[in-house]
């Protein structure tokens, strides 16, 4: 689940997501059945048209002042069909406390721009966080792919402009990045979870990258 707080407002959402909401569910082998995505709000559950996926964020990417939603669905097409093969993240904009999008703009591995390639099991959004990484007054995407390379993992980073997400000049990381502590190695996993935090206090978020074993 995801909490949005809607300032000045008692009337706060949760974006929830679940599993087999399908017809009879996709793909039971164990990795995770088609998934899906709601609004929870205090008048009940709503938004059966958001994208389906199991992770989410809520920030302004572009910098108008209005949040918008990220929805990561690291499933194969083969468990999710819409999804795209590798894992994708779609955008809704100025939807983060609504469910209705100004604009939608689709990223997956393929996407001209972004670094590597969709494959199978790459689990491309299987985490995703916003914050702004440098300080431009928009926010950024920051993608977790604990698939990618034989399970070792990668990050995306994702500018955000004053219109759509700045794909020409995504930027990827993995533990072979220099500066990077450790190295990749088959089932790190790295990227499995993300999270933008201002470490030194400077005003400026980082990305935090981990790793499972």
């Amino acid at each position: 689940m995801t909490a949005i707080d809607l300032p000045n407002t008692d009337d706060d959402r949760l974006i929830v997501h679940g599993r087999g909401v399908g017809d009879g569910g996709w793909g039971y082998d164990g990795t995770g059945d088609d998934p899906g995505t709601r609004f929870a709000d205090p008048a009940g559950f709503e938004g059966g048209d958001l994208p389906a996926g199991t992770t989410s964020a809520v920030g302004d990417l572009d910098g108008n002042g209005s949040p918008d939603l990220v929805i990561g669905n690291p499933e194969d097409p083969s468990q999710s069909p819409d999804a795209s093969l590798g894992g994708e993240v779609t955008v809704y904009y100025d939807a983060g406390s609504s469910g209705s999008p100004s604009r939608v703009q689709t990223i997956t591995q393929d996407t001209a721009g972004v670094p590597g390639a969709g494959e199978a099991k790459d689990r491309f959004g299987a985490s995703v966080a916003i914050g702004d990484t440098d300080k431009d007054g928009r926010a950024d995407l920051v993608i977790g792919a604990p698939g990618e390379n034989g399970a070792s993992g990668a990050v995306t980073v994702v500018r955000g402009t004053a219109g759509l997400l700045d794909v020409a000049h995504a930027r990827v990381w993995t533990q072979n990045t220099a500066g990077v502590a450790g190295s990749s190695e088959t089932g790190d996993a790295f990227g499995s979870a993300v999270r933008i935090v201002d470490t030194n206090k400077d005003g400026l978020r980082r990305p935090r990258r981990r790793r499972l074993r």
